[in-house]
């Protein structure tokens, strides 16, 4: 769940139309593994160090254990836990193991999925990514497997696969090497939009020679891919729009670098490439140590700017002697140019995260250690490269490996980001470096981000996937949970921050690709502190003082056949109507079902519901209105929209439909102006009315108004896409709804999102 507060940006001409806006396995497979368990396993203390002596006690949070589930014969090591809907009983964590297995249970109680654990034929240190790949809402997984070119023989599966929801090969991309046709994959995959055709695919590196670019629904080669490398590639990918790059780009880290063309020059170090959709290389950032540290990104310096963050590895550290960058944390600008860099004393193998732990809306770098002289320790830089105070820490002692990137979220609630370090259980800090909790310590060994999620009870859920520490061979995944916490904003909570796995701190923006949403629409309660959340899936969610009176999802214990468009206040706000894209009609309350139009041919989807004295009114893409119980006032059937119609209000006797070239059409009330012609930086996407006026919403969040109150918009608050707007009765303020389930309050009390 993501919170955030309207911000205001450039300025229009009030009345000109122009308007404010801001942009498995057993023994025998085990015994076979035993020989390619990394060296930085057994590092690991059996029980682990203790924290310092100079750490504060750890009281101020109390972590409960909910549910374990034991593995035996399956560590997991390097792949990180990731959270996916997979049926119709809710989310699952879903984590790949070391006999080769992806495994998923329920986030609530642990039960296993049905149709998982899939078995891939390798080692998994892979961490699994996943999509919604169609309006099922339920999730494709992409994973890849192998451990090794060595330990890989031909006839083993190392390569990348994607598992359908119910566990279901999808299909299997055997990566190419010249001395095994199925190369080993450690690298995730990265899910976005590469291609014009702007559809789902995946791309990750692997211990071969080339980086994979893949449709997500079928697993070819995308035009211009593999690119070769020249060397093995461990680090994951980030997704990101680059200077020159004409879309959604790829910034990778790797061993060594390859020359352009047929050209290969061989470079004893390491790279990270910047690659654009067609697999051209758009830059290069050459280092001395390779780098299999993944690359972070986001908006340091709160400009609109993509700063890249990253360390490197240890392989000519511990081959060669040493090496001058194997113990740095690198800053890039978007454009490739070295910003800032810093020496942590150990090796920087681990990926650094990005959040706000000061809570000053901007966000800091941090990253941990392995290895070298300074090793175990978490570091934390402010945007310009300064340490803050209280930074570094180490949690375990001294000699001791932080090998998995950390995670942050708000645990305390208090608007700053906190600190979960994986190693002997989890380690959370404060934003200051104050011990907070040691959460499973003695317990499970974990190297590997923690999964922190916003569960559906209201707490705060921390999931913990490794190892036993008395038996290494036994796999171990753990969920907690927290009451206080939230996610928060500014927040990393995850590997590769969300579960696309784009390294990216505003995904559902960049890449382009955007999946069918968490969340469809927006209503507002009486009194204006409260509003209803509807899902695709039918459900609904209750907000702030808004009481729930039922769902579709509930009532027919599963999802509608059709994806909901739409949520409506009646006119006292003691019931709603939920409708979907084929026109179904569901009312809830004081809601009084007048009908529906799924009897009717549409000529096309029903895109959203308004309610209008008794009654209410259906809009369709193609602009036709349908009326239950109310007047009809017209339509734009007729008329050559720009676009398609996204959405209409309800507005006295009439009503106004929204284009989303950003026309308005008006129907028994008065025309105020639009947005069409004016060249708005991203398509309409909804409208609502106020008083005698109205206002418009734009993909990426900015707000139009036209004879009704501005509040501010969520263009510069990375909302990514953004799916509807409700305004409070009052018309003192209104709520911004964005598809990955975040709301952004303008003027009016925030009351959560919809995970």
């Amino acid at each position: 769940m993501k919170r955030g507060t309207c911000r205001g940006g450039w300025e229009g001409r009030r009345g000109s139309g122009r308007r404010r806006s801001s942009t498995a396995a057993g023994a025998a497979a085990l015994a076979a593994l035993a020989a390619c368990i990394p060296a930085l396993v057994p590092a690991l203390p059996a029980s682990a160090h203790p924290a310092p002596a100079s750490a504060r006690p750890a009281t101020q949070l109390a972590a409960h254990l909910v549910w374990q589930q034991t593995i035996p014969g399956s560590p997991i090591f390097y792949s990180s836990p990731n959270v996916a809907r997979l049926d119709g009983a809710g989310r699952a964590v879903v984590v790949g193991t070391r006999s080769g297995l992806v495994v998923a249970y329920h986030l609530a109680n642990g039960s296993p999925v049905p149709g998982w654990p899939v078995q891939t034929g390798a080692p998994v240190d892979s961490s699994p990514s996943v999509a919604p790949m169609n309006q099922s809402g339920l999730d494709t997984v992409f994973v890849g497997s192998g451990n090794g070119p060595t330990s890989v023989p031909p006839h083993v599966k190392g390569g990348y696969f994607a598992f359908a929801p119910n566990g279901h090969q999808l299909w299997y991309q055997p990566g190419r090497w010249p001395l095994s046709p199925n190369a080993a994959v450690n690298s995730s995959l990265a899910v976005g939009s590469l291609t014009p055709a702007n559809s789902p695919d995946v791309v990750g590196g692997q211990l071969g020679q080339e980086i994979y670019a893949l449709g997500a629904g079928s697993g070819a080669p995308l035009p211009g891919w593999p690119y070769p490398t020249a060397d093995s590639v461990q680090s994951s990918p980030a997704l990101v729009n680059l200077p020159g790059g004409g879309g959604t780009d790829v910034v990778v880290g790797g061993d060594q670098t390859a020359g352009s063309g047929n050209s290969k020059v061989y470079y004893a170090g390491g790279t990270l490439r910047a690659l654009n959709g067609a697999g051209h290389e758009l830059w290069r950032f050459r280092t001395n140590e390779v780098i299999d540290s993944s690359p972070a990104v986001g908006d340091l310096f709160h400009n609109g700017g993509q700063e890249i963050a990253f360390g490197t590895g240890q392989y000519y550290a511990t081959t060669k002697g040493g090496t001058s960058d194997s113990t740095r944390l690198f800053v890039l600008s978007s454009t490739g140019s070295l910003l800032w860099s810093a020496n942590l004393g150990g090796y920087t193998l681990p990926s650094p995260a990005l959040a706000d732990l000061t809570g000053n809306g901007q966000l800091d770098v941090i990253e941990g250690t392995v290895n070298g002289p300074g090793t175990g320790q978490v570091w934390a830089f402010d945007p310009s490269g300064h340490v803050l105070p209280g930074f570094p820490v180490q949690p375990m002692g001294p000699g001791s490996q932080i090998v998995g990137q950390v995670s942050t979220a708000d645990l305390l609630g208090n608007g700053r980001q906190d600190i979960l370090v994986p190693g002997d259980g989890v380690y959370a800090y404060d934003g200051s470096g104050h011990l907070l909790a040691h959460i499973g310590g003695g317990l499970i060994g974990v190297q590997n981000a923690p999964l922190v999620t916003q569960d559906s009870n209201g707490t705060l859920g921390i999931t913990l996937a490794g190892f036993e520490q008395n038996n290494l061979s036994v796999g171990v995944i753990q969920h907690y949970e927290l009451s206080g916490g939230t996610i928060g904003t500014g927040a990393w909570p995850q590997f590769r921050h969300d579960p696309r796995l784009t390294g990216n701190m505003s995904p559902p923006a960049m890449p382009t690709y955007t999946p069918p949403p968490k969340a469809a629409s927006i209503a507002a309660a009486p009194g204006g502190n409260g509003y209803w959340i509807a899902t695709p899936q039918g459900g609904v969610v209750n907000r702030g003082g808004a009481t729930w009176y039922g769902s579709p999802a509930s009532q027919y214990h599963g999802p509608t056949a059709s994806p909901v468009v739409g949520i409506a206040a009646t006119p006292d706000g003691k019931g709603y109507y939920v409708t979907t894209a084929s026109g179904a009609v569901y009312p809830y309350g004081d809601a009084r079902w007048q009908g529906s139009a799924t009897h009717i041919r549409l000529p096309s989807p029903v895109v959203g519901i308004a309610t209008s004295g008794s009654g209410y009114l259906l809009a369709t893409a193609g602009g036709n209105v349908l009326n239950y119980g109310t007047a009809w006032r017209g339509s734009a059937a007729n008329v050559a929209v720009p676009g398609s119609i996204v959405g209409i209000a309800s507005q006295g006797g009439g009503y106004v439909l929204a284009s989303s070239a950003g026309n308005v059409f008006n129907f028994g009330t008065p025309w105020k102006g639009s947005v069409a012609g004016l060249h708005v930086p991203f398509p309409i996407v909804g409208v609502a009315a106020e008083g005698t006026g109205y206002l418009l919403l734009g993909q990426h969040g900015s707000v139009y108004n036209f004879s009704a109150g501005w509040h501010g918009s969520a263009a510069s608050s990375h909302i990514g896409d953004a799916t509807a707007l409700a305004v409070t009765p009052s018309g003192n303020g209104y709520w911004i709804l964005g598809s990955d389930g975040s709301v952004f309050s303008c003027g009016v009390p925030y009351g959560g999102g919809a995970n």
